[in-house]
């Protein structure tokens, strides 16, 4: 029976904030017997070793020599649950904070949605308040793609297709992966709960004109990705089309312009991002 499916937790971690993790940490282990932790090379993993040694006989801590990047993570979760047989994984950011019940609401999804390769969840983020799309009123939706963390992919799917793409790095990873699991025939949905409480960046409410626009403060590298990466979904997936690529970069380059701390080094980066993502094959 599908309800009885095996479900591994990976969380990946990078110098985590260790009050966010022990709680992104115990909110999981409530729903989820065993999670696997892929950590980057965080500065403090002689103090994440300390903090798991309560979790030992559930935890399993993986030490990377250096920050791969999320995508090369990822992969090395999914690998370790396909040759460890499970049968679904929920990824997690090292701050993300699961809701109670939450996991009980996506094994009932999976006897219901016999191609889903993956379910995500609502999330409300620590920093501000978010606009939760009530606008369905079905418990399960259908919908384009969704974030890496609250997401639960199935491992079967996963190895049909060419997994996460490394050379994404760190940003739009997820969106990525969506679009090449659908391209495999595969579903995405989403519960129509709040499951998951996250953090993006260092997110602030802003007003322009009649729009509220949200600011999340990213550090200089995280603008390059965002920019470069833009580029590499169109150019790899058809559905990513060049009028949302074009709002996108503008809508970034905007909000660098009228709000965000740092200007110039982020613009530096922002146009570093805009010029490889031009030329890269």
């Amino acid at each position: 029976m599908t309800d009885n499916c095996t479900i591994l937790a990976g969380i990946v971690t990078y110098n985590p904030d260790l009050d966010k993790f022990t709680e992104c940490l115990e909110a999981v282990l409530k729903q989820i017997d065993n999670v696997y932790i892929f950590d980057n090379a965080s500065q403090n993993i002689d103090q994440i070793q300390l903090l798991l040694k309560k979790y030992e006989s559930q935890v399993i801590l993986y030490k990377n020599s250096c920050n791969d990047g999320i995508a090369t993570a990822l992969h090395n979760i999914m690998e370790f649950a396909s040759t460890n047989h499970y049968d679904w994984v929920l990824a997690l950011d090292q701050d993300s904070v699961l809701q109670p019940g939450i996991i009980n609401y996506y094994r009932k999804a999976i006897n219901k949605c016999p191609l889903a390769g993956m379910f995500t969840c609502q999330r409300t983020d620590r920093n501000f308040h978010e606009n939760i799309d009530n606008s369905s009123k079905k418990a399960i939706t259908k919908v384009p793609c969704c974030i890496t963390s609250g997401s639960l992919t199935k491992v079967k799917a996963y190895n049909e297709t060419s997994g996460y793409d490394k050379s994404f790095f760190i940003d739009a990873v997820d969106f990525d992966f969506c679009f090449t699991l659908r391209e495999k025939g595969y579903k995405i949905y989403r519960i129509n709960r709040i499951g998951l409480l996250h953090e993006v960046g260092h997110g602030e409410n802003r007003r322009f004109l009649f729009k509220n626009i949200i600011i999340f403060n990213e550090n200089p590298t995280r603008i390059y990705y965002m920019t470069r990466n833009k580029f590499k979904l169109f150019k790899k997936h058809q559905e990513y089309s060049l009028p949302n690529l074009i709002y996108r970069e503008c809508e970034l380059f905007f909000r660098l312009c009228l709000y965000e701390k740092d200007k110039t080094k982020k613009l530096k980066m922002f146009f570093k991002g805009l010029l490889d993502g031009i030329t890269a094959s």
